[in-house]
């Protein structure tokens, strides 16, 4: 636990990648050790925190094992005294297509889509292959071990 410990104070800036997926909970537990195992006040022990966030990512899974809802960290109040600085990224570097960039934003936020990005997506449809070699997805590793 020392070893631990020693790594931690020694610790400038911490990024947690695809925190979408953290919950609330483990989120404020994060933040709590930090502050303790480093003896300060300053949010996350004075931790430097990045957190590239997309908020229309995967969500947090409910663990009731560990009493944990899933909560979205987005939901919390006070979100903004932990990490008070907010830097909202608006171009997008992968893509260029602006028609298909375009869909995906309209899909992502739920907005009603126009007919011409509607008929841009039926363009990116293609038929499944017959028989079983499609891929199957699966929400809960109980379906999956079926």
């Amino acid at each position: 636990m020392i070893d631990i410990k020693r790594m931690i104070m020694h610790v400038d800036t911490l990024c947690i990648d695809e925190i979408s997926m953290l919950s609330l909970k483990l989120f404020l537990q994060i933040e709590k050790v930090l502050r303790r195992v480093r003896e300060s006040n300053f949010p996350f022990g004075g931790i430097q925190i990045i957190v590239p966030l997309d908020f229309f990512q995967l969500k947090p899974v409910p663990k009731d094992v560990y009493h944990d809802r899933g909560e979205l960290i987005i939901s919390y109040e006070k979100i903004r005294s932990l990490i008070p600085h907010h830097y909202a990224l608006s171009q997008v570097h992968r893509q260029t297509e602006g028609d298909l960039i375009k869909a995906v934003h309209g899909l992502s936020e739920g907005v009603h889509l126009s007919k011409d990005t509607e008929s841009l997506l039926r363009k990116l449809e293609h038929p499944l292959p017959p028989g079983d070699q499609s891929i199957k997805l699966f929400v809960l590793n109980y379906d999956v071990e079926k």
